[in-house]
């Protein structure tokens, strides 16, 4: 999925659309929702955002900025934080992605086999999700 190269992006200012994290490889161009916090009683990443809520909230910022792929990238190359893109890269596409922690409700929807009509949308719309080792943060 490349190179994280952008957090909190308020891509079009217009749009008022916050993309939690964009990575880009290869001349595709990645929006992802990353899903997951520490609580005061837990030590753990968690989210209780069911997988339904993760996928439509990143196919809507999707289905907002799909044409606008160049305006992205040339605000993404201009950014004083992006140092990982090279000038002279496009963007072929975007895709989108959902990022979650182990164990968190939509990563448990995910892996479960009860879920088919969600997971059957989620693989429609051709959005990955990738569940990430939930590892001890605080002692």
């Amino acid at each position: 999925m490349g190179i994280p190269i952008e957090y909190e992006l308020n891509i079009v200012e217009k749009l008022k659309i916050n993309v939690d994290l964009v990575s880009y490889k290869d001349g595709i161009l990645y929006l992802i929702e990353v899903k997951g916090r520490i609580s005061d009683n837990n030590k753990y990443y968690y989210s209780s955002e069911t997988l339904l809520r993760c996928a439509l909230e990143i196919k809507t910022y999707y289905e907002s900025l799909k044409n606008k792929k160049n305006e992205i990238f040339e605000g993404i190359k201009k950014s004083k934080r992006n140092k990982e893109i090279v000038v002279g890269s496009n963007v072929d596409e975007i895709r989108m992605a959902i990022l979650v922690p182990d164990g968190s409700v939509a990563a448990e929807q995910y892996k479960n086999k009860d879920f088919p009509n969600i997971n059957e949308l989620i693989s429609k719309w051709n959005i990955e999700v990738l569940v990430f080792k939930n590892t001890k943060i605080k002692d």
